[in-house]
């Protein structure tokens, strides 16, 4: 809700006052420096410090039935994300994010990949999180420089 709150402000501040607000609005962002355990990590984080202590052939624990899904976004593309942003026209609020989405049981997969280990997974009850939401692409679409890379919308 204090986003929200804090989005209207500044809009409406803009409608009173000559100031020009860029909203970026953030997708799910991973990459150095993040969090990786301790409960507040982000999936990928948290599903690669599982992959790394399982042995090899393991089993590691995913919250829900692993057919959520999210779009995750490395913290340097949203970085370029808001430099565009500020340089653009667009005022208000605009999503920064990655166009592909995958799946709980997907991420696993390619982590295990990654790290070369056979991995199995077990389904638990627990917290699945914020499903991925279904943002609108019409925004800075044009304006991007990634094609499949980050988007705005």
């Amino acid at each position: 809700m204090e986003k929200l709150y804090t989005e209207r402000m500044a809009q409406t501040y803009s409608r009173h006052y000559p100031i020009q607000v860029r909203i970026a609005r953030f997708e799910n962002c991973y990459g150095p420096e993040g969090t990786w355990r301790g409960g507040r990590e982000k999936a990928p984080a948290a599903i690669c410090r599982k992959v790394a202590m399982a042995e090899d052939g393991g089993t590691i624990e995913v919250w829900g039935d692993g057919t959520a899904i999210c779009s995750y976004t490395y913290v340097s593309d949203m970085v370029d994300g808001i430099y565009m942003l500020m340089q653009s026209d667009l005022e208000g609020a605009v999503n920064i994010g990655c166009p592909q989405y995958v799946s709980v049981d997907e991420l696993v997969a390619t982590v295990a990949e990654v790290s070369g280990k056979e991995i199995h997974v077990e389904h638990v009850d627990g917290p699945v999180g914020v499903h991925s939401r279904n943002h609108s692409h019409v925004l800075m679409r044009a304006f991007t420089r990634w094609g499949d890379g980050p988007r705005f919308s």
